[in-house]
């Protein structure tokens, strides 16, 4: 299936730990987890923020394992999450240059939120990877919330992306 999503100046942006955005990429993952809900339904784009989180080191330690692993024994089938993981991480290391830093503080990829639903103590918003950005936006400043980067996007225009 083809799908040409239409990305405007007014497009929400929705930051996550970089973690969870790579979890989106790579997993489809349908839930976030929010304590707070919206109005908004439609396209947000995903934003990885600067500020650490304790699984990143999981996350890190994780890919190392994997990456060890697969030269000693070039036949190890990897398990579908393993491999999605290391699949989006490689994607992703390919677009900021070899520069780490900007794997924080970029504007990665487009979902669609289809709903809000509440859960036990929090809210979860299902939502629909659609796919990542040909060129991310690096080094951006994120904020709490939905928030909107005009002058950001507005030079880029127009955004259509086909997925």
């Amino acid at each position: 299936m083809i799908c040409i999503v239409m990305i405007n100046v007014e497009t929400p942006i929705l930051s996550l730990h970089l973690d969870y955005v790579v979890e989106v990429i790579a997993t489809n993952k349908k839930i976030e987890y929010r304590s707070w809900k919206t109005s908004y339904r439609g396209l947000l784009l995903l934003h990885s923020t600067r500020i650490p989180y304790q699984g990143t080191l999981e996350l890190e330690e994780k890919i190392l394992k994997i990456e060890k692993e697969k030269p000693k024994d070039p036949y190890k089938i990897l398990t579908s999450e393993e491999g999605r993981t290391l699949d989006a991480l490689n994607i992703m290391y390919d677009m900021v240059d070899d520069e780490e830093d900007k794997m924080v503080s970029t504007i990665w990829c487009v979902v669609d939120l289809q709903d809000i639903t509440k859960g036990e103590n929090i809210y979860e918003w299902h939502i629909n990877y659609l796919g990542i950005l040909k060129n991310p936006i690096h080094q951006v400043k994120g904020k709490l919330g939905l928030w909107r980067a005009p002058s950001l996007l507005e030079p880029l225009l127009p955004l259509n992306y086909q997925f």
